[in-house]
């Protein structure tokens, strides 16, 4: 099923990887390449294990990070037949090199758990804002454009296509009356 062959202190420099050191191969016979990911986990989380002093825990988590990141191919004259071929690779250092996908999936998951709470606050501010018959604008200050959503067009008497979407043209839609207070607000703010 699987074979092992521990090739010592090569060392391997991969276009992305850098200098690696190759701790063991695990030669594998027309399995799934999910399974050949299983299979040298275990075996190289074996091998970590007896030949470290590091907890066997975080060694076979760094290995199958590896295990996965490596990629397949095909090599000959391993017991005369070609055979599929994963690489277990750790750098010179002897630490766990981190796959891409690994890191990949792991930013996606922080973002999914940072972004998730603040697009819920974000649904549950619209509702309020739609419930409470509240319009959202906008003021770009360098360019001087103005928009704003449909309920303030609606706020404002406009169809949304009727704002001009200028400073100036929102400053006329303030009532006179409040238009002094306004423009003090805006020089002070």
């Amino acid at each position: 099923m699987a074979e092992v062959v521990t090739s010592g202190s090569r060392t391997w420099v991969g276009p992305w990887l850098g200098a690696l050191s190759i701790l063991a191969v695990v030669v594998v016979d027309s399995v799934a390449p999910s399974s050949i990911v299983l299979v040298a986990l275990l075996v190289v989380g074996q091998l970590l294990a007896a030949n470290s002093d590091r907890p066997s825990r975080t060694l076979i988590v760094g290995a199958l990070a590896i295990a996965c990141s490596i990629p397949l191919g095909w090599i000959d004259d391993i017991g005369g037949s070609w055979r599929h071929l994963t690489a277990i690779a750790v750098n010179v250092a002897g630490t766990a090199t981190a796959y891409r996908l690994g890191l990949t999936r792991l930013r996606r998951e922080d973002a999914i758990r940072t972004t998730a709470p603040t697009l819920d606050r974000a649904a549950r501010l619209a509702l309020s804002m739609t419930a409470g018959n509240i319009g959202e604008w906008w003021w770009d200050i360098g360019s001087g454009r103005v928009g704003w959503d449909q309920q303030a067009s609606a706020l404002f008497g406009l169809d949304p296509d009727e704002f001009e979407g200028t400073y100036d043209a929102w400053l006329t839609r303030i009532d006179e009356r409040d238009r002094e207070a306004v423009l003090a607000a805006v020089e002070a703010g």
